[in-house]
């Protein structure tokens, strides 16, 4: 069976929200209270959400605040992203008739200390939180986004509808961002670390089991340095590492067999069967990236503008983009491949106000 672009038909949908919000305060605390009220309707089907909103702030002293929050989200438009191998497409499903919006329940937890040493302020923060989520759409084994932008040309599949090709679940999200700023002097910036793991959970995948979600990226890792060497001329770098994002590849591989000469079997020569283990058991390598500017100011009469040169990827890093299934030069056998897209990368800006 197959289905052709006939089959993503236009949907029309229309969305109102409303939100209300008011404040209440008794000496060191503060709470803010909100609803927001989303109305998605497409031709056959209206969707009503009513999200509360809490935020609650206390001064322990006058440099340090605890906050903490919760909140209820709900998000008509499905995000599919590609779960495998080949580039990471992603496409963007309304909710429907069949496919009902996604929902998430979101708690936190922070404090924020500024303090003064010397000349210079610094500032320290710390946030956990956690966040349940509720109807995730995936692809089912099998499907993937090429599969479906290969079916909107007029390509054969395997499904005669594209909800077939879909399954829902739930996920859960939980973490902590620990935060260090310098926010005065001449050299000034921050340094912010992340641990956080997201899982999902779908009946028809993984044999129901909890898996490492896309989004789990399980260290991530920041810095921002400032340097002004004169009142004009700054010089800055910015570095980023995020630990291997999880990807849905074939644990091993062996050879298909094929008919051969008196109905004989023969080892195929350029056919082969894939095994998975768990889904996203694999993870891709970490990403490493630098960046560095530098801009001076200048006016010329009444005109003030300032002069930025920078270079993306500074190391010219190759950082795995996507991965995708190759084969050996020697033998010809399968093997994993990786494909950057960004290499190091020179910019120049020119701004100019009158």
């Amino acid at each position: 069976a197959h289905f052709s672009h006939m089959s993503y038909k236009k949907l029309m949908a229309q969305e109102i929200s409303t939100f209300a919000s008011g404040k209440w305060s008794s000496g060191p605390m503060q709470l803010e209270v909100g609803l927001r009220n989303n109305i998605y309707s497409t031709d056959k089907k209206t969707f009503i959400a009513v999200e509360p909103r809490l935020n609650g702030f206390y001064s322990l002293n006058e440099n340090t605040t605890l906050k903490w929050g919760y909140a209820k989200m709900t998000q008509p438009v499905h995000r599919l992203m590609n779960s495998g191998l080949g580039m990471p497409l992603d496409i963007f499903m309304s909710s429907s008739e069949r496919i009902r919006p996604q929902q998430a329940h979101v708690f936190s937890i922070s404090s924020v200390k500024d303090f003064t040493l010397g000349k210079d302020v610094y500032s320290f923060s710390t946030e956990a939180f956690y966040k349940q989520m509720k109807r995730i759409l995936s692809f089912q084994d099998g499907f993937d986004t090429r599969s479906v932008i290969y079916n909107a040309q007029g390509g054969a599949f395997r499904t005669e509808n594209i909800h077939d090709a879909l399954t829902t679940g739930e996920g859960q999200s939980t973490g902590i961002e620990i935060m260090a700023e310098k926010k005065t002097g001449l050299v000034n910036g921050w340094i912010s670390y992340t641990w956080s793991k997201t899982d999902n959970r779908f009946d028809e995948l993984n044999e129901g089991q909890w898996f490492p979600a896309l989004q789990d990226r399980r260290h991530v890792f920041n810095v921002f340095a400032n340097l002004d060497i004169t009142k004009r001329w700054h010089l800055s770098l910015t570095y980023m590492f995020l630990s291997g994002q999880p990807v849905n590849i074939p644990a091993y591989s062996f050879p298909s067999m094929d008919t051969g000469t008196e109905n004989g079997l023969i080892i195929s020569d350029g056919h082969y069967i894939y095994g998975y283990e768990g889904r996203n058991s694999s993870r891709m390598k970490d990403f490493h990236k630098l960046d560095v500017s530098s801009g001076i100011s200048y006016s010329i009469g009444r005109a003030k503008g300032q002069i930025d040169i920078g270079l993306y990827n500074a190391l010219n890093r190759r950082n795995a983009s996507f991965y995708y299934l190759g084969k050996t030069p020697e033998h010809k056998t399968p093997v994993v491949k990786s494909v950057s897209m960004f290499p190091i990368i020179p910019s120049i800006a020119l701004r100019i106000q009158f």
